[in-house]
Formats: C-alpha cells, sequence, structure tokens
C-alpha cells in the first residue's frame, strides 16, 4: 500500500510523532551506507547521483512510483522511506515500520 491510500494523521499517530507534524513525501534511504538520495540527474550519456547523510537534504518525492524509479537508478541497496518534518527536524521513518 501506498502512502496515497494510507491515512497520514493515522500514521503519525501511529508512529507517536507531534500531532502538528508535516508529510513531506517519499526518500530514498540507502540503508548499507545509512544515506539518503538527495539528487539524481539523467541524460542520454550519463547517470549522476548525489547522497546525504541528512533527510532534510534527500530529495522528497510525491509520487512513489517516481521515488522507486530513481532508487533503481541507484547501484546500491535501496529502500523507500517517510519524511515528516516534526517541527524541530525533519525524520525518515522506514515504510516497513507501517505494514
Amino acid at each position: 500500500m501506498t502512502i496515497e491510500k494510507m491515512n497520514i494523521s493515522a500514521i503519525i499517530e501511529f508512529l507517536e510523532l507531534p500531532k502538528d507534524s508535516n508529510y513531506l513525501g517519499y526518500v530514498v534511504y540507502l540503508p548499507i551506507e545509512d544515506e539518503f538520495l538527495a539528487n539524481l540527474k539523467e541524460n542520454k550519456n550519463c547517470i549522476q547521483r548525489l547522497f546525504t547523510r541528512s533527510p532534510e537534504l534527500a530529495t522528497k518525492y510525491s509520487n512513489f512510483n517516481k521515488a522507486k524509479r530513481h532508487a533503481k537508478l541507484c547501484k546500491q541497496i535501496t529502500e523507500i522511506w517517510l519524511a515528516f518534518d516534526i517541527g524541530r527536524k525533519i525524520i525518515a521513518v522506514s515504510y516497513t515500520h507501517l505494514t
């Protein structure tokens, strides 16, 4: 199930996040490297990937399929996570914690 079919308020409550938390979108997480995909540029000659350790700097995707497509362009093992602004910082949560 994708986030579009989930109730954001229910997810925030389930994760025990502050009630005024804002869902920012999907992020691509690299678990072995403990990094997030920050930017991806692709043209006919090359694919350029930029990674960050900070969820604040990770690219936020509103579309699950686009996040998944960009994750597949990474050579590393990737996971799709959810990003939330909880007021004092931005956090990313594993999608598997919700299933």
